[in-house]
């Protein structure tokens, strides 16, 4: 049987259980025994104070790390054509992209990865793919 104390209630227990041992044996050597054993007592009551103050820590930072982890793992998908599309098309072609991606995450569907096409870089004031934002003559004209 194993009589190591779990927890605070535990250590609290045996303490008052030994005082009251020593108390009946009348030993005249109580005093440094039960002060020896005060001291254990707040020892051991303090280090299960600490493990669970610490475990509590722990699953706090457990569930920071998943939630970054989550974060980090989440992808973004992108419509990459190099033509322009109407209202309708776009409409269509993001249905059909929500179809594909929802039928490869419930595994059911023969989706394959295929490489993105890398968009032509433009200039977001003007539009030309000559040059960008920071160096657009049009903005430097104004």
């Amino acid at each position: 049987v194993d009589n190591t104390p779990k927890t605070v209630k535990q250590v609290e227990r045996q303490q008052t259980a030994l005082k009251r041992r020593q108390h009946k044996l009348n030993r005249l050597s109580t005093s440094p025994t039960i002060s020896r054993m005060l001291k254990l007592a707040k020892t051991a009551t303090r280090a299960l104070q600490k493990v669970e103050l610490m475990a509590t820590e722990l699953a706090k930072a457990r569930a920071t790390s998943a939630k970054i982890t989550k974060k980090r793992n989440t992808k973004v998908k992108y419509l990459t054509q190099r033509e322009s599309l109407t209202i309708g098309e776009a409409i269509k072609a993001s249905v059909a992209l929500q179809e594909r991606s929802g039928a490869t995450e419930s595994g059911t569907g023969n989706a394959t990865p295929k490489a993105s096409t890398a968009a032509v870089r433009h200039c977001s004031a003007c539009g030309s793919p000559e040059h960008n934002r920071r160096t657009c003559p049009v903005l430097k004209e104004t």
